[in-house]
């Protein structure tokens, strides 16, 4: 004997004439009961999972989780995101990431007198589209050094400024976070949701801006694959620390 499929297309406010009513709260709700009534608990429990995703038990599960409910797991994902990377660094993880130049007292030494501004430069600079087809910028390439560079302003590295405003871009990623799961999952809702969405973006977020830099500049593609470990890492903390705050109701 073949098998029996059917479908079921069931709408919310059942009958009603839509152009003679607007289908409001209270006529969601009554239809939701009925539909609850009428799905007695052993029918229910084969039912597809994808019908009782549709229709939740009660409105409240339909509702966003507020922002302000999420400000603790903000600000303690965002921690422990700075944690992670005081750790990482601390480790011989990206060691390799930047090497040193050849003689780098003569190169220092002979740049030092044309006091380069702090920006970012290429070398050599291809100026137009014009230019990049001319026999002396290809000469210029093939003579060499070609390079992307950026130079800072002498002195001591302004490490208080580095960590504070790391530390803020970490909110503003869990703030993002916390915007874009609330609008998905209630309060009390799934918490493997709720991990499952926190960390898929907050690694997209911390890792993909690293890939153009390889495409476009020539960084190295072993530290963009160490910067997506590192993205793991954070994405994987900030994802446990909101599903284990998510709000209950």
């Amino acid at each position: 004997m073949r098998p029996l499929r059917y479908s079921i297309n069931v709408t919310l406010d059942g009958c009603c004439d839509h152009r003679a009513m607007i289908a409001d709260e209270d006529l969601h709700r009554h239809a939701l009961e009925n539909l609850n009534h009428a799905i007695d608990p052993p029918t229910k429990r084969i039912l597809p999972a994808a019908l009782e995703w549709s229709f939740p038990k009660s409105l409240a599960e339909a509702r966003m989780t507020p922002f302000i409910s999420l400000l603790l797991p903000i600000v303690v994902s965002a921690v422990a995101v700075f944690v992670l990377t005081l750790i990482i660094h601390m480790t011989p993880w990206h060691k390799r990431d930047y090497l040193k130049l050849p003689d780098e007292d003569g190169v220092v030494k002979a740049l030092r007198p044309f006091n380069i501004p702090p920006n970012d430069y290429t070398v050599p600079h291809p100026g137009s589209g014009e230019y990049m087809k001319s026999p002396e910028y290809d000469a210029k390439r093939d003579a060499g050094p070609v390079m992307f560079m950026t130079v800072l302003p002498p002195g001591p590295w302004k490490i208080g400024k580095i960590m504070g405003l790391w530390f803020l871009f970490a909110v503003v990623v869990s703030a993002s976070m916390a915007c874009v799961v609330g609008a998905i999952v209630p309060p009390g809702g799934d918490t493997h949701a709720v991990f499952h969405h926190v960390a898929v973006m907050t690694f997209l977020t911390y890792a993909m801006g690293a890939i153009p830099m390889s495409i476009w500049y020539n960084r190295k593609w072993s530290t963009t694959f160490k910067t997506a470990v590192d993205s793991l890492l954070y994405a994987l903390a900030t994802g446990w620390i909101f599903s284990m705050m998510w709000p209950k109701m």
